[in-house]
């Protein structure tokens, strides 16, 4: 059965949809990875659950409008125009394949996926599945992350390598005291060693994460990832230079400020380092990373004063880091 005899309507194609379905494989082998978010973290449940049910809902809409007007491939497939966006989306996820980078895996299979119906099924239905693709990227762990800081993060700027020992008695003039891993984080770190600090003084107190990076490098995630999960909002982030007693040059990291609702705030000063460099920016980090080059991360926090003195807290962090019995 032709067009003609179906008045002007193409017949359903078993072929087409086979050919969608292995469009889909790509997407679907990031299952366990998706399934690994939703369980863990939950801001990605939230992101999974609102922008991924958008992108089913508008998906059904789609496919039931095509089936309703059945719209009529104008052009055969090799003329198609999303034959130049497909292999473009099939570079992006070897490239994610190559930097190991699951957000950028999910939004190329997304777009496999989408300029696959585009070539497959006409003009109409890529039009028609543009916000679910759109809701569908959206939905990805990250993809907010990677997308808002991917320019800035690829020029951030490298410092000196920066990998300061901590203890329970590492730091002159504070009283510390390593944390016990709790079952969620040794769970959660499973390849890397992380270790976690309190300290305290007659005037503030601080708190250390310490990863030495193991094999899996998915364990490590942006911090202000890992606040928003505990409940923080981010009211700021930046990179900074900070200059420290003992370092010939600055020190780049990130700052980022939360505050938990309730009128505390926290201040907190990340930064990733091999033996070699070190930098502040994520993006970075993912770009410089390798597993056969030892790297560490560090999160140091402080909660800020009564008055919201940032500076204040800014010393605070600063003096403590300078209070290393190594860094005299």
């Amino acid at each position: 059965m032709n067009e003609q005899q179906t008045g002007g309507v193409p017949p359903r194609n078993k072929l087409k949809l086979c050919l969608l379905a292995v469009a889909a494989v790509p997407f679907v082998v990031k299952f366990a990875y998706l399934n690994q978010a939703w369980v863990s973290s939950p801001v990605d449940r939230a992101r999974l659950g609102l922008w991924g049910s958008a992108a089913l809902l508008f998906a059904v809409v789609a496919m039931i409008f095509k089936l309703v007007k059945r719209f009529p491939t104008v052009k055969p497939l090799v003329q198609s125009r999303s034959l130049k966006v497909l292999p473009l989306m099939v570079l992006m996820y070897v490239v994610g394949l190559v930097l190991d980078i699951n957000a950028v895996q999910l939004v190329a299979s997304v777009g496999i996926l989408w300029s696959a119906a585009w070539a497959l099924y006409g003009r109409e239905a890529g039009l028609l599945l543009v916000p679910a693709a759109a809701c569908a990227i959206m939905a990805v762990p990250g993809s907010s992350y990677w997308l808002g800081k991917a320019v800035s993060g690829l020029t951030a700027p490298l410092s000196v390598a920066y990998t300061p020992s901590f203890s329970a008695k590492s730091q002159v003039g504070y009283i510390g005291s390593e944390i016990p891993a709790n079952d969620a984080m040794s769970r959660f770190f499973r390849t890397s060693k992380a270790r976690q600090f309190r300290y305290a003084s007659r005037s503030n107190e601080v708190a250390v994460l310490a990863v030495q990076i193991g094999k899996d490098i998915h364990e490590v995630h942006p911090a202000t990832h890992c606040l928003r999960s505990s409940g923080w909002s981010i009211l700021s982030e930046e990179l900074r230079d900070v200059a420290l007693p003992g370092c010939e040059k600055p020190i780049s990291m990130t700052e980022a400020l939360a505050s938990n609702g309730s009128g505390r705030h926290l201040l907190m000063w990340v930064w990733y380092s091999s033996e070699k460099e070190s930098t502040g920016s994520f993006i970075r980090f993912r770009r410089l990373y390798s597993a056969d080059v030892p790297w560490r991360t560090y999160q140091v926090t402080t909660y800020v004063g009564d008055h919201d003195d940032i500076e204040a807290a800014r010393r605070t962090m600063a003096a403590f880091l300078s209070a290393r019995k190594d860094a005299r």
